[in-house]
């Protein structure tokens, strides 16, 4: 999978605190680092469609299908970077990324994106995140945790990568309910502090 380079910064390390966000200027106010062997920063996916802004095309998955749409998306929740864009596509069905690789058992973030672009009611969607095997979000339903239809959420969450240097991260559509969609996928070596 090929990263996203932001400004100079490829093969460094931000430590995130409340005053940085990981996008290209907060490395004074949140603190950057050397990390030894790293070769990327940040590997950003536009989940089903082509590249935009600094999100690149549909492409380290294995499963699921993708749809598109012109819904207008209400982004307010979301970072500027992310852009409308990018909850135009998404991956649905159950499926799996795979970002890397990066040093190996390295804590990385996490973003997911997401966007409820067909159904207008609570519980008709539901599925599983996991990572690295382990559950993240269970019975996750969009529509409910957005508050309604076409507005864009972020869920953030916190891996470490494998012996190989990789993170897998699965969406497991559940029996009886709607597919998982997923918009984005945001990974950085990144380790948020307190």
């Amino acid at each position: 999978m090929k990263p996203s380079t932001i400004g100079a910064m490829t093969g460094l390390f931000m430590v995130l605190g409340a005053a940085g966000c990981g996008q290209p200027g907060d490395d004074e106010a949140a603190g950057v680092e050397e990390v030894s062997g790293a070769a990327t920063l940040a590997q950003d996916v536009n989940c089903g469609g082509p590249a935009v802004g600094q999100f690149v095309a549909d492409e380290g998955f294995t499963g699921g299908g993708t749809i598109s749409h012109k819904d207008v998306i209400n982004v307010s929740s979301v970072p500027p970077f992310v852009g409308a864009q990018v909850f135009q596509t998404g991956r649905v069905g159950s499926f799996t990324y795979t970002f890397g690789p990066y040093p190996a058992n390295w804590p990385v973030a996490i973003r997911l994106f997401f966007a409820e672009t067909f159904f207008k009611a609570e519980n008709l969607r539901q599925f599983n995140v996991t990572v690295q095997g382990a559950p993240a979000l269970t019975n996750f339903d969009i529509f409910h945790e957005a508050k309604g239809k076409d507005i864009a959420i972020e869920r953030d969450l916190a891996a470490t990568s494998d012996a190989a240097g990789n993170v897998k991260i699965q969406f497991k559509s559940i029996k009886g309910k709607d597919q998982s969609l997923v918009s984005g996928i945001s990974v950085s070596p990144f380790k948020v502090s307190s």
